[in-house]
C-alpha cells in the first residue's frame, strides 16, 4: 500500500500552516531522500537544535536521544521509530524519572503518517503527550468502561460509519449524525477548517486509520460554538467486518466529549462546557428535566430556565408531544439500557429542526435519566428527500427501467410500478433482462437501432417504439433514455428510461391524418369560402372558395395567425381604418364591406375538436340575403302601422251607430266615413302591395301628376279629426287652390299620417294647424303641419326617419315608428322633401316642399 493521496494544494498549504503554528513538535521528512522537508518551532525547541538546516531523520534521532539524556529523562521507544511506515504508526514513548512526573506528560505519542502527493512522498511526524485515558485504551482498556470512569458519559456522544477511498483517500460516509456532519472531513481543506474546525493533521490522520482498517483511539481539539475557546475531544475508529472481498472494511467512527480539565466536572459528571450541536440533558421517569446544558439554547431556541421542570415531550411536535413518552417507556418505564430516536422540535423562531435523542439510566441514580440531543437536521432532510423521490419514482404512472450499462447486456436492475402497468410485466420477470424483448419480431425498427447507437455513444434519445405488453398486444412506447455518469470519473455506469404509453396519442394522429384528407375533400368542392386553424391558432388550409370571395392570394396567408389574417383582410378590403371583428368560438359575426354595392360577409367559428384545439372558419357572402330580409320586415312593419288607422275609424264609426238610434239623416255621414275608409283601406292594402314593388321600379313606383292641393288637404282633415272627439284642426289654405306635382291618393296618406301625429303627440288638447304657402317665384309649395304639443329635443330629431324609431316608445301614446318613414319615402318619390322645426315642451312643424304645377 502506498502513502494516503492528498492532491489538494490548499489543504497541503494548510497542513504545513497549521503545524508551524502547533504547540506539539511536527516535522516532515521526504521518504526517496530521507531529507527533513519542514520542521515546527516547537519541534526545534523540544530537540534544543534551534534552527536546524532540515537535517535529515537520522540527525533529528540523535537530537532526540541526546536532549532527553540531558535531561535525565531518557526516552524508551517501544518499537524502531526510525522505520519508515507503510501508511500509519504510532509509537509509544514512556519517560524514565525518579521524580514524580505529571501523569499527563508521562507518556508521549509519535505518529508517522505516510502522504502521497504531486511532488511525491514523504512522512509526517507529530510528538504529542497524551492522556491517561489514551494510554488506557492504547494498551487494551476498554472503551466504554474507561470512558464512562473518566467523564461519566455512558453513550457517545456523535458516530459516524464509512470508508475511505483507496483513489483520492476522502471519507465516503454511510452515516453521519449532527456532529460529524459538522466536520466535513471529506471535504477540502478550506471547507474542514472553516466548518469543522478539525486540524488537518487529525484529518489525515482519521483517513489513514480509516484506510488502513485498525482500532485507534486519539484526543483532538475543535472550537467551541460561542468563543474561540477550544474543547477537547475523544475520537475512536473500530474497524467492522467487510460485506464483500475487496472493498475496504467499513469504520465505525465514536466522538466523545472530554472536559478540558479534570476540575471542570461537576458532581454527576457532566460538563460544564456546550458541545457543538449537542445538547446534554437529565430527566426523571415521568420525562420532566431536571438538568440541561447551554446547548439546549443553541438548539431549540428556548432559555434553559424557561425548560426546567417542564416534559420533554412539551417542545416536541405533534403527535409526539402527546405520545412521545411512550416511545420512551422502555427506558424509563422497563429498565431498558438505552433507547435512539429521530424527533422534530420546533424552535422558538418557528423553524422545525429535526434532533436525535439518546436516553438511558443513570448509573449513580435508577431514578434519573441521562441524554442527549444533537441537530441532525440536514441528514434528515436528505434522507426524507431521498424517501419522497424514491415514493414519487415508484408511483408515477410513467414506466421507469434503470439498466446496469457495466455488466455485460445492459440488463435490467430496477422497474418500478408504472412500468409493470403499463407493460403487464412484474419487476421479477424482467430483472436481469435486457429491454429488446419488448420489441418482439420488430427489433428492426428505425427507432430501435437509433436506441442502439445512442447507447453506444453514451448520449441521451427521445424516440417512439413499436412495443408488445405481457399479453401480445402492441402499444407505442414513448422512451426518453438517458445516461447516468458516475461523478468522480464520468464513467456512465446506468442509463435511465423514462417510458409513456403514447398509444391513444399515435392513434389520436392518425385520426388527425385521415381527418385532414376528408377536410381537403370537402374544402375543394365546398361553395362556402373556408379557414382552418391549427392548435397554435395559424392558417392551415384555405378553401378556393375563400379566395375567390375575397379575391386574395393565398400564398401570403398560410401560416398566418388569426390577428394576422384578420389584418390582411381589412387591409385587402379597404376598412383597415376599422379593422375587422373576429368571432368568438362557435358564435358569429357580420361584416360590412364598402363597395357599389355594399357587401355583407356573415363569418362563423367552429372547433373541429376542443381536445386538439383546431378551429374552422366558415365565410358566407349574405348581402342578397340581408337585403330580401330586411325589404321583408320593411314590408309588414308598414302594412301593420299603416292599417291601423282607418281600422281605427271603421271600428269607431261602427261602434258608435251600434251604441245610439241616430236618425237616418245623422248616420248618413258616419255611414260614409266608414265606407270611405273601409275604401282607404282596401287602397291602402293594395297600395303596400305596391310599395313591395316600388323598391325594384324606382321612381316610377306610383304616378305623378298636378293634384288639387285644397281638395287634398280637406279630405285629410275629415279623416284625421274623429266625430265627437272634440278635437278640431285649423286649416289655412292659400289663395288661388294651387296644384302641386304628386299623387292625390299619396299625399292625402302622407297628410293624414301627419295629422294625425299631431293630434297624439298633443295630448293636453292643444292646437293643431295645416297650412299651405305657393312660391311662385321658387316654383315650390310648402305645406306645414304643426302642434303645440310635447316636441322633440335636438337627439331625437336626429333619428326622426330612422325605421322604429319611437320618441318615448314605452309611453301611452301608441305607434310603431314605421308613419314618418313611409312619409318620408312617399314624400320623395313625389319629387319633395320634408324637414322638420321642433322644441321640446313647445311644439314640432313638419313642412312638405313640393313642385307647384302649373
Amino acid at each position: 500500500m502506498g502513502g494516503l493521496p492528498v492532491s489538494d494544494a490548499r489543504f497541503l498549504e494548510a497542513l504545513v500552516a497549521a503545524a508551524m503554528a502547533s504547540p506539539c513538535p511536527q516535522w516532515a521528512v521526504e521518504v526517496e531522500t530521507g531529507l527533513c522537508l519542514f520542521l515546527n518551532p516547537a519541534a526545534e525547541d523540544w530537540l534544543r537544535t534551534s534552527r536546524l538546516q532540515l537535517p535529515d531523520e537520522a540527525a533529528i534521532l540523535r537530537a532526540i536521544e541526546r536532549a532527553h539524556a540531558e535531561r535525565g529523562t531518557p526516552m524508551m521507544l517501544t518499537q524502531d521509530l526510525a522505520a519508515g511506515p507503510e501508511l500509519l504508526r504510532r509509537e509509544w514513548l514512556r519517560r524514565r524519572s525518579d521524580v514524580p512526573a505529571r501523569r499527563d506528560s508521562d507518556w508521549y505519542e509519535v505518529i508517522a503518517l505516510r502522504v502521497t502527493t504531486p511532488d511525491g512522498e514523504m512522512v509526517l511526524r507529530r510528538a504529542r503527550a497524551v492522556a491517561d485515558i489514551e494510554v488506557s485504551l492504547a494498551h487494551g482498556g476498554d472503551l466504554r468502561e474507561t470512558l464512562a470512569a473518566a467523564v461519566g458519559l455512558e453513550t457517545p456522544a456523535g458516530v459516524a460509519l464509512g470508508r475511505v477511498d483507496r483513489e483520492d483517500g476522502l471519507a465516503r460516509w454511510t452515516y453521519r449524525d449532527g456532529l460529524f456532519e459538522t466536520l466535513r472531513v471529506d471535504a477540502p481543506a478550506a471547507e474542514t477548517l472553516r466548518r469543522g474546525g478539525m486540524a488537518p493533521f487529525d484529518t489525515l490522520l482519521l483517513r489513514a486509520a480509516m484506510l488502513q482498517a485498525q482500532a485507534a483511539t486519539w484526543t483532538l481539539m475543535l472550537p467551541e460554538p460561542q468563543g474561540p475557546a477550544q474543547q477537547p475531544w475523544l475520537l475512536s475508529l473500530r474497524p467492522r467486518p467487510s460485506p464483500a472481498a475487496g472493498e475496504p472494511a467499513p469504520v465505525l467512527a465514536q466522538l466523545h466529549a472530554l472536559p478540558a480539565s479534570r476540575g471542570e466536572l461537576d458532581a454527576a459528571g457532566r460538563t460544564a462546557a456546550p458541545l457543538p450541536g449537542l445538547a446534554q440533558f437529565q430527566c426523571r421517569a415521568d420525562g420532566s428535566f431536571t438538568y440541561l446544558s447551554e446547548g439546549w439554547r443553541a438548539l431549540t431556541g428556548v432559555p434553559v430556565d424557561h425548560a426546567l421542570g417542564r416534559c420533554l415531550t412539551d417542545f416536541c411536535a405533534a403527535p409526539l408531544s402527546r405520545d412521545g413518552l411512550a416511545l420512551l417507556a422502555p427506558v424509563l418505564v422497563d429498565g431498558a439500557a438505552g433507547c435512539r430516536h429521530e424527533w422534530p422540535f420546533p424552535r422558538a423562531d418557528g423553524e422545525l429542526r429535526w434532533l436525535e435523542l439518546r436516553l438511558w439510566p443513570d448509573s449513580a441514580d435508577a431514578r434519573r435519566f441521562s441524554g442527549t440531543l444533537a441537530d441532525i437536521t440536514e441528514r434528515y432532510r436528505a434522507q426524507r428527500f431521498r424517501q419522497i423521490m424514491e415514493t414519487a419514482l415508484e408511483h408515477t404512472v410513467n414506466g421507469v427501467v434503470i439498466t446496469d450499462a457495466t455488466q455485460r447486456g445492459n440488463p435490467i436492475v430496477h422497474v418500478n410500478g408504472g412500468f409493470s402497468a403499463i407493460s403487464g410485466y412484474s419487476a421479477a420477470e424482467v430483472l436481469g433482462r435486457n429491454c429488446n424483448f419488448m420489441q418482439g419480431d420488430l427489433r428492426d425498427q428505425p427507432e430501435v437501432e437509433a436506441m442502439r447507437r445512442a447507447i453506444a455513444r453514451q448520449e441521451a434519445l427521445t424516440v417512439v417504439v413499436r412495443n408488445f405488453r405481457k399479453d401480445g398486444t402492441p402499444f407505442w412506447n414513448q422512451v426518453e433514455l438517458s445516461p447516468v455518469q458516475e461523478p468522480l470519473t464520468g464513467l456512465v455506469t446506468h442509463f435511465i428510461g423514462l417510458q409513456t404509453d403514447v398509444t391513444l396519442k399515435r392513434q389520436a394522429e392518425d385520426a388527425n391524418v385521415l381527418r385532414a384528407l376528408e377536410l381537403e375533400r370537402v374544402f375543394r368542392g365546398s361553395p362556402f369560402g373556408m379557414v382552418t386553424f391549427d392548435a397554435t391558432g395559424r392558417v392551415r388550409l384555405l378553401s378556393p372558395a375563400f379566395l375567390k370571395l375575397l379575391a386574395l392570394p393565398g400564398t401570403r396567408l398560410m401560416g398566418a395567425t388569426q390577428a394576422e389574417l384578420v389584418a390582411a383582410l381589412s387591409q385587402a378590403l379597404g376598412v383597415a381604418d376599422t379593422p375587422l371583428a373576429w368571432p368568438e368560438a362557435d358564435a358569429h359575426v357580420r361584416w360590412e364591406l364598402p363597395g357599389e354595392p355594399v357587401r355583407i360577409l356573415d363569418v362563423s367559428l367552429f372547433h373541429l375538436g376542443k381536445v386538439t384545439g383546431e378551429q374552422i372558419a366558415f365565410f358566407r357572402d349574405v348581402t342578397a340575403e340581408q337585403t330580401e330580409s330586411a325589404t321583408k320586415s320593411q314590408f309588414l312593419a308598414m302594412a301593420a302601422h299603416e292599417l291601423r288607422t282607418p281600422m281605427g275609424s271603421i271600428c269607431g264609426f261602427t261602434e258608435l251607430l251600434l251604441m245610439r238610434n241616430y236618425s237616418r239623416e245623422e248616420a248618413r255621414p258616419m255611414l260614409e266615413t266608414v265606407l270611405r275608409q273601409a275604401m282607404r283601406l282596401s287602397t291602402l292594402l293594395n297600395d303596400l302591395l305596391d310599395l313591395s314593388q316600388m323598391d325594384a321600379m324606382g321612381a316610377h313606383a306610383f304616378p305623378v301628376g298636378p293634384v288639387g292641393l285644397e281638395g287634398v288637404m280637406q279630405r285629410a282633415v275629415q279623416v284625421a279629426v274623429m266625430p265627437g272627439s272634440g278635437r278640431s284642426i285649423e286649416v289655412q289654405l292659400p289663395p288661388g287652390s294651387p296644384r302641386v306635382q304628386g299623387n292625390a291618393t299619396k299625399l292625402e296618406q302622407v297628410l293624414i299620417n301627419l295629422l294625425s301625429n299631431a293630434i297624439k303627440y298633443s295630448p293636453g288638447g292643444g292646437v293643431v294647424r295645416l297650412r299651405a304657402e305657393a312660391d311662385a317665384a321658387s316654383g315650390a309649395c310648402r305645406i306645414a303641419v304643426s302642434d303645440t304639443g310635447l316636441g322633440l329635443s335636438e337627439a331625437h330629431r336626429a333619428r326622426l326617419f330612422t325605421r322604429f324609431f319611437r320618441a318615448d316608445p314605452s309611453g301611452p301614446i301608441p305607434g310603431t315608428g314605421l308613419g314618418l318613414v313611409i312619409v318620408k319615402e312617399l314624400v320623395e318619390r313625389m319629387g319633395g322633401h320634408i324637414d322638420v322645426e321642433s322644441e321640446l315642451g313647445v311644439g314640432t312643424t313638419f313642412i312638405l316642399t313640393l313642385r307647384l304645377s302649373p
